[in-house]
């Protein structure tokens, strides 16, 4: 822009300045997520987004060249601005869920940075220029995308690094333009390295895109299984179990199946509570987390069955359960069906400033992850074959076709009764395609709060272990079945896993916190009495609850709660006080409480030797409470 350019001219040239920098922005972010392995976008997604990314810089260039500013410096505040515009959201974000994320102060420091450096030679600004780059996209994309908005240490390392690295770039960059005679143009460079990563963009493959797996062997005859997982279905939502909610499919389903009502997840939270359905474990013991992927220790279902010959295929809907969380361990075949894969850094700010854009998220609506399971379907001409498929339409931000209802938002249950009818649909659809000898297995992964506890980070105890949020449905149709029944007993989603190895005739070769679910293999179970342990580590990090006949107990930071929940399914009415040997048996099944042992001067052990020394032969009843007082 030359120094007796129109204001309007300037504007012009700032708008293509800006425009060439929001698509050299973009193009960065999807050549770095291929890096990390995220599935590409889909073009539909990309034009979408595309507009947006060129507005947003497009009007901060037009305005900052309009009042006069020029040259390299209008690169680097067109720049400076659109970072700030793209870590908006994801600070609006971060302030109310992790206190003030590490990205707001880089953010504050690059400003800084910059006020400083725009006072320099223009060598200097140019170095700015790619350090700004440099750190913008690192943070945007490695930091939001990998590690998420949680503080953590891997995440402070990991801004220090990309400071460094920005440093580095600015001032190597910076000493080699100060010996270039013609000032380069910014908006022009900026362009230039947009196409180049474009065209490096097109030519790039889905890392989603996997190879169907071969047949299994000619020799094996094993009974197809499938299981389908859904994150946030709740068993009060199905018409089976009394439900208002219509569920054509699930609920026939449930009517020939061993229908289990009450069954508890090992966590409010996806990968923990899946893990304990993959592995049998509960969730304090397999480890996994948001940074923790599951260990190749760990033994899942699918690697009995691929020793028993079985091909196994896991086809997903959420980044949670991608390739690289572990469980796809046993599994010839782990598809992530690509959507949304990944947020772009702007979707935040669009979100922020309810601007609707690809409500789809991360999350692919039911349709295409089904699509993807049929592909595996009749890919198979030989029996032998395992298929896992998620679903997670119920978790908001989706929207059902028109037919099933209307989507009024998160979380209100119009909604979530719409995305319902659209993922038993789909179940439905991929039953219909399946071979007449076929296991199937539904089961919910953790629940969904439809608003019942809205403030429950305020509610004593907190954690998000509430009915809500644990107590989801297991239906198992077995292939000619001639007793399907509904169970009432309350049992694990851990107790899939050992069900599921059992039923293919191989025994469990190690140790897990679920038990075969008896009832599948025509044996009565009475309504046994065990505690089934849930846990959260947020918004309370030692959050649990245990359910025991008709109690739920709850914990977290110290505080106890009691609910009946056969007479008070809300968990509104507490209980300790009332009940105080049943909650104190209860915590015994807690992390890190133990039940007392009596030593040799405690009230009971002088109860029963005195019993000894007297010779009685009759039996001692459990339930006297003289026998030991204060003690259940």
């Amino acid at each position: 822009m030359s120094s007796g350019s129109s204001p309007v001219q300037n504007a012009v040239q700032g708008a293509g300045l800006g425009a060439s920098f929001g698509l050299l922005t973009f193009g960065a972010e999807q050549v770095v997520h291929w890096f990390l392995h995220h599935p590409n976008l889909r073009l539909v997604e990309i034009g979408q987004l595309v507009p947006f990314y060129l507005l947003f810089p497009a009007l901060f260039g037009a305005v900052l060249c309009g009042i006069g500013v020029r040259g390299v410096t209008a690169g680097l505040w067109v720049w400076a601005t659109l970072t700030m515009t793209v870590l908006a959201g994801h600070a609006y974000a971060g302030l109310g869920f992790a206190g003030v994320p590490m990205v707001v102060f880089g953010l504050l420091a690059f400003v800084v940075v910059l006020l400083f450096l725009t006072r320099t030679n223009d060598g200097m600004r140019w170095g700015a220029l790619a350090g700004a780059f440099g750190y913008g996209v690192g943070a945007l994309v490695v930091n939001e995308a990998s590690l998420g908005m949680a503080f953590s240490g891997r995440r402070v390392v990991l801004n220090v690094a990309l400071i460094i690295m920005g440093v580095a770039l600015a001032l190597g960059v910076g000493k080699g333009l100060e010996r270039m005679e013609r000032e380069p143009k910014a908006g022009v460079i900026a362009f230039l390295l947009a196409l180049v990563l474009w065209g490096i963009r097109v030519v790039l493959p889905n890392p989603s895109n996997v190879d169907l797996p071969k047949q299994a062997d000619k020799s094996f005859e094993g009974h197809p299984v499938v299981v389908v997982l859904v994150d946030g279905l709740r068993a009060d939502k199905l018409g089976l179990f009394g439900s208002d909610i219509q569920t054509p499919f699930l609920d026939e389903l449930g009517k020939d199946s061993y229908a289990f009502e009450d069954a508890y997840a090992s966590s409010p939270w996806p990968r923990e509570a899946t893990a304990s359905i993959f592995t049998g474990l509960s969730a304090e013991l397999h480890g996994v987390d948001d940074e923790n992927p599951l260990s190749p220790e760990r033994r899942t279902f699918a690697e009995y069955y691929e020793d028993a010959g079985y091909v196994g295929a896991l086809i997903v809907a959420s980044s949670d359960y991608a390739p690289g969380s572990g469980l796809g361990q046993g599994m010839a075949y782990h598809a992530h069906v690509s959507g949304l894969a990944y947020e772009p850094a702007l979707l935040a700010t669009l979100d922020m400033l309810h601007i609707p854009v690809l409500s789809q998220r991360s999350h692919p609506g039911a349709e295409r992850v089904t699509d993807k399971a049929l592909e595996f379907v009749d890919s198979r001409t030989r029996d032998g074959w395992l298929l896992v498929v998620q679903y997670s339409d119920l978790l908001g931000g989706l929207d059902a076709p028109d037919a099933l209802g209307e989507d009024a938002g998160f979380p209100p249950a119009d909604a979530y009764t719409a995305d319902l009818r659209y993922v038993d649909a789909q179940i439905g659809r991929l039953d219909e395609a399946l071979p007449p000898d076929t296991w199937l297995v539904v089961a919910g992964t953790y629940g969904v709060s439809l608003g019942e506890h809205e403030a429950i980070e305020t509610v004593e105890p907190s954690g998000a272990v509430w009915q809500e949020n644990l107590r989801v449905p297991i239906l198992i149709h077995r292939p000619r079945n001639l007793k399907p029944f509904t169970v009432l007993r309350n049992v694990r989603t851990s107790d899939v896993m050992p069900t599921l190895v059992n039923l293919i005739g191989q025994d469990m070769r190690v140790g897990t916190s679920g038990r075969r679910l008896e009832e599948v293999f025509g044996l009565n179970v009475a309504n046994d009495s065990d505690m089934i342990l849930s846990t959260s580590t947020w918004p309370v990090e030692d959050a649990a609850s245990v359910r025991w006949e008709q109690y739920k107990l709850h914990h977290a930071d110290g505080t106890f709660a009691l609910y009946d929940i056969a007479l008070d399914p809300g968990e509104t009415e507490d209980l300790v006080d009332d009940l105080p040997n049943v909650a104190q048996r209860m915590s015994w099944a807690l992390p890190g409480f133990e039940r007392p042992v009596a030593d040799e001067h405690s009230e009971l052990r002088e109860v029963l030797e005195e019993r000894l020394d007297d010779g009685l032969d009759d039996p001692i009843d459990e339930e006297s409470d003289d026998l030991a007082p204060g003690l259940p």
